[in-house]
């Protein structure tokens, strides 16, 4: 595979996710328990058994690893548990006894290495043992077993004399020779299966390999200084030695730190990651003419692999766009002093914001940069003015999933929050939306609420992560959520459908309810209450526009905010009224003011830590023991809008609900 080709990457996912992790599970607890009553029964001392089946070892690698046959007996048809289960003991032990020789090679001047070697020999021996006990005198295997252990070899000695390759291919075969031993595993179940099948065994090999070349690639990127220590051959520190040469520089003025940002800085690791995705994706295409049922496991592996690329892809732009946008912006307030200079100076840097795609892009987390919410949600904001880009409304329709709906960003998962706003920018340009909110509705609960995501397996099988299985505060009901929510069906005249009167049901629950927050993803509500408020007004729903009013009574009487998103959204909401508005004008006054005062020459304002990030099983964020902390990663955080772009949207719309409602 010579030619990578650029293309848009998309997530992976599964509906049969949890099943897939459930069947992973049990394999790893039979063969462990397996590998110990066969170990014990060659009457190994316990301290050899305990070696061998170390827990850290098993933790610290690949689980597949422990049943590296069972990711491929579907296509051979191989279903024997008793031989599947003894090829996996000896590619496990066959795998120890490699991973400790290369220690005893990398250490040489260690005193336990006869221990690690004596170590070593025993699972070499009971590798041997084992497949002899199915091939015997075969010599077609054993002549393709030699062939591995050459290839392995080659691997080694090309790990520590390979200074520079002249083809990728050069690479491919390094991470091939490096697999060899995942590759007995392919080449036993052939040798045991009844067809023979030549091209399905050559496809897998291949695949198999494209596989490894994708793995190579992301652990190089993530063990650079480890490997140039080692002095093995590393594809990024090759890539980064080629830019450098191509700049005239050298890689030899940067200390090892350096050299570890600049794969990052230059864009060598984003291409990479984005080959490996490349690769993955060919895996994928190789075995799909054989694929069945059975056969899940195998591409479930690429498809993770594919997710962690993906997942490294997307959080590398972002930390280059965070590091990007903080030299950019002014940090200089403005001295204007008057509400429409302070809109046109805002209008003029959402308009410098706006990529020449039409997409505006903020708020980084594990998912990355989102483009296709944010610029659906700035899009709306402006068209309650009347402003209009025809490039952001082109845009989203272009990101629109197969699915119809929309996402966070062109990778990731659809959701009702990213649908809701694409679905309200399309519909106030008079585009079609009947389609989109028919498939929208799958985001309602059966409580009448409306959830972020819809689908536990989907879910679960996008954030890619063994630690997550339990995902319910994340597919329950999201009272912020479902406020916006509550706005589409208004905009789309939708109100006379029982859908629509499920959620007035559950947003009244809600509004009753004695919480003192209301919002799952907002640190505060005022967002939340502004949609809820708008739309109660616009169809006249007298009593969820009376609980509206208290729950704003609250927010002012309790929450001090010097968040000037959250800010922004008071001011809009109490300007929807105008009991609220006089009862409150001091309030608003002074919040214009500050508006005012703390906008940057560049048309900005501060950007904020106003969404927060729980992890996926918190029902209730507002529970005490979690500690939110300000980051990019993780859950159970709270992240700002580093561009600047959503509070500077949400300001720019509070100063024009204002001065219209004073004109």
């Amino acid at each position: 595979m010579n030619n990578i080709n650029t293309y848009n990457l998309l997530l992976k996912t599964n509906p049969y996710y949890t099943q897939l992790i459930s069947e992973k599970e049990e394999l790893i607890t039979t063969i462990t328990v397996s590998l110990r009553s066969y170990l014990e029964s060659n009457s190994y001392p316990t301290e050899v058994v305990e070696e061998i089946i170390s827990d850290d070892f098993i933790q610290a690698n690949p689980s597949y690893y422990l049943y590296y046959p069972y990711l491929f007996n579907g296509y051979f048809q191989v279903y024997d548990k008793e031989t599947l289960n003894l090829l996996s003991i000896a590619g496990f032990l066959y795998y120890r006894a490699v991973i400790i020789i290369d220690r005893i090679f990398d250490d040489k001047k260690s005193k336990h290495n006869f221990q690690k070697y004596f170590i070593a020999n025993i699972c070499q021996e009971e590798t041997i043992k084992i497949l002899s006990s199915f091939f015997g005198e075969k010599p077609k295997f054993w002549k393709t077993w030699n062939l591995r252990k050459f290839e392995y070899a080659k691997a080694y000695k090309l790990d520590k004399t390979l200074k520079s390759i002249n083809d990728i291919t050069e690479f491919e075969a390094l991470a091939d020779y490096k697999s060899a031993f995942g590759k007995i595993a392919i080449d036993c179940l052939f040798h045991l299966s009844e067809t023979k099948d030549k091209e399905l065994y050559t496809s897998l090999l291949i695949s198999h390999k494209y596989f490894y070349v994708a793995f190579q690639i992301l652990d190089d990127i993530k063990d650079y200084i480890e490997d140039v220590e080692n002095k093995q051959f590393n594809i990024s520190k090759h890539k980064l030695i080629q830019k450098l040469q191509s700049e005239n520089d050298s890689i030899d003025l940067y200390t090892l730190d350096q050299q570890k940002k600049l794969i990052y800085l230059k864009g060598i690791a984003e291409n990479l990651y984005e080959k490996a995705t490349n690769y993955l994706d060919q895996s994928i295409k190789l075995q799909s003419r054989f694929s069945n049922e059975n056969t899940q496991l195998w591409t479930n592996e690429i498809d993770s692999l594919y997710n962690t690329g993906i997942a490294h892809y997307l959080n590398i732009k972002g930390f280059i766009s965070v590091f990007n946008s903080q030299r950019k912006f002014s940090k200089v307030l403005t001295n204007h002093t008057t509400i429409d200079d302070a809109v046109l100076n805002a209008a003029l840097f959402l308009q410098n914001s706006q990529a020449p795609d039409g997409s505006w892009n903020d708020i980084l987390n594990d998912a990355g940069v989102s483009d296709v919410w944010v610029t659906s949600f700035v899009t709306y904001s402006l068209s309650e003015f009347n402003f209009e880009s025809i490039n952001a409304i082109k845009y989203i329709e272009k990101h629109q999933l197969s699915s119809k709906l929309w996402s966070y960003n062109k990778v990731w998962l659809e959701d009702a929050d990213s649908s809701s706003f694409a679905l309200l920018s399309l519909h106030k340009q008079k585009t079609s939306t009947e389609e989109a909110f028919n498939q929208w509705l799958m985001f309602q609960n059966k409580d009448g609420g409306f959830a972020t995501y819809s689908d536990k397996n989907i879910l679960i099988s996008s954030l890619n992560s063994p630690h997550i299985q339990n995902v319910n505060g994340w597919l329950q009901s999201h009272f912020c959520v479902s406020a916006v929510a509550f706005l589409v069906f208004v905009e789309l005249e939708k109100t006379n459908t029982v859908e629509f009167k499920r959620l007035n049901t559950y947003l009244l629950q809600q509004l009753s309810s004695k919480s003192t927050l209301l919002s799952y993803w907002w640190t505060e509500d005022a967002y939340a209450l502004y949609y809820v408020l708008l739309s109660a007004i616009k169809v006249n729903n007298t009593e969820i526009i009376r609980l509206c009013e208290i729950r704003i009574e609250i927010e002012l009487s309790t929450v001090k905010t010097t968040n000037y998103f959250h800010k922004s959204y008071l001011v809009k909401t109490l300007c929807l009224l105008d009991n609220l508005m006089k009862k409150h004008s001091a309030k608003i006054d002074k919040i214009i003011l500050q508006l005012l005062s703390n906008q940057f020459t560049d048309g900005s304002w501060q950007a904020n830590y106003s969404l927060k990030i729980p992890h996926p099983s918190v029902i209730n964020p507002t529970n005490k023991d979690i500690q939110w902390k300000p980051a990019s990663k993780g859950t159970n955080i709270i992240v700002r809008d580093f561009n600047r772009v959503f509070t500077t949207v949400s300001c720019l719309s509070a100063l024009k609900n204002y001065g219209s409602s004073i004109s």
